[in-house]
C-alpha cells in the first residue's frame, strides 16, 4: 500500500469519528452552566449589559458575570431576583 493511500484512510477515519461523536449541544449541562447560559441570553435578548441588569436587580456586576460563565452557583434569592425582572423562571 501507497504512503499516499494510508494517509487518505487515516484522514476518512478521522472525520468518520469526528462526525459520530455527540456534539456539545447533546450533552447534559450542570445545573449551573445552564441557568448561567440562560441568565446571558435572557440579559442579550434584552439588550442589557451586565452592569445595567446589575443596576436593576441589585446584584453586583461580577457576581452576575460569574453566574453567566458558570464559574458561581445561582442561589435561592438570586434565582427569584433575576427571574422575577425577567418575568421568566430560570
Amino acid at each position: 500500500m501507497k504512503k499516499s493511500s494510508i494517509i487518505r484512510l487515516f484522514i476518512i477515519g478521522l472525520l468518520a469519528v469526528l462526525f459520530v461523536l455527540p456534539l456539545r449541544s447533546q450533552f447534559q449541562l450542570p445545573s449551573n452552566e445552564g441557568v448561567g447560559y440562560r441568565v446571558k441570553q435572557l440579559r442579550q435578548s434584552y439588550q442589557l449589559t451586565t452592569a445595567e441588569l446589575a443596576k436593576y436587580t441589585g446584584l453586583s456586576k461580577q457576581y452576575l458575570e460569574g453566574i453567566e460563565c458558570g464559574k458561581y452557583a445561582v442561589g435561592d434569592t438570586e434565582s427569584r431576583i433575576i427571574s422575577e425582572y425577567f418575568g421568566q423562571e430560570l
